[in-house]
């Protein structure tokens, strides 16, 4: 019998609580993400693949669109970063069991402060730094 894929959904990013996202963030990150990948060419439930020492492949759904978004993403560079960093946001949790509880600043040479999921470490010298590039 055929087990299916783990579901990741973009819109965890507005409506699972995330310390370090509003919903408001987390909804712009999942429209740039699924904008992204729409202008790609992919369709729903595509499948990612996650390679490493835990290799594991998802399927990922996001909501529908708004017709006016790709007026709204014509900076493609930007939708591209905001899009990338809410899907690790999502593949963190998901795939290696930790979250997002602070945005870095610019110039610090890392975007998040990452904690297992349920810790309680909120300094940021304690937090595993995550790089989206």
């Amino acid at each position: 019998m055929h087990n299916p894929l783990p579901l990741i959904h973009l819109s965890d990013l507005f409506q699972t609580p995330i310390e370090a996202l509003t919903p408001a963030v987390g909804e712009n990150l999942a429209e740039a993400a699924a904008f992204c990948l729409v202008a790609s060419g992919f369709h729903q439930g595509i499948h990612l693949t996650v390679a490493g020492f835990k290799p594991l492949t998802y399927q990922l759904t996001w909501s529908e669109l708004p017709e006016n978004v790709a007026a709204a993403r014509n900076d493609l560079k930007e939708a591209t970063e905001e899009g990338a960093s809410g899907i690790a946001v999502l593949l963190a949790r998901v795939h290696l069991g930790y979250e997002v509880f602070l945005r870095s600043r610019q110039g610090t040479g890392f975007d998040y402060l990452m904690r297992e999921i349920g810790s309680d470490v909120d300094a940021p010298r304690l937090g595993l730094r995550c790089r989206v590039s």
